[in-house]
């Protein structure tokens, strides 16, 4: 699967399916790898409108176990996870073009050794759980 991020900077190079999970971020300008994931038994995987963050998540009817969703950031550092008995979407809340400005991965605040610092900002994504009582059967 591959996937440029919205605005166009970024682009993921992933394997799922009988593929293990993993997932490289590159910088097409700089032409560089910048993020590596691993995210075993991805079943969907996209951007956030803003471009700085990967939404992964284990599916059903595809998968019937270990169902949730995985936010990471473009470097590759794991955000937070939800795990569900049973979860047949999850993607996130679309947003007006404009919203959010050109992402650069080289921007942001950085600490004392020159990494990136994370945001502390809440995101706003959505995850539907929609519940088929024929499908679970």
């Amino acid at each position: 699967m591959l996937r440029f991020n919205p605005q166009g900077r970024l682009l993921f190079l992933a394997g799922f399916g009988n593929l293990p999970g993993d997932i490289e971020v590159f910088d097409i300008v700089k032409k560089e790898k910048i993020g590596h994931i691993k995210a075993p038994c991805t079943v969907t995987c996209e951007w956030s409108p803003n471009g700085k963050h990967l939404l992964t998540s284990t599916i059903a009817p595809r998968l019937r176990v270990d169902n949730g969703w995985k936010l990471f950031e473009y470097n590759g550092n794991a955000i937070k996870h939800q795990g569900y008995d049973c979860l047949l979407q999850a993607e996130w809340v679309p947003s007006a073009k404009g919203t959010y400005p050109d992402f650069t991965p080289e921007g942001g605040k950085r600490d004392a050794k020159g990494n990136l610092v994370r945001s502390r900002k809440a995101l706003l994504f959505c995850c539907k759980v929609t519940w088929d009582a024929d499908s679970l059967l």
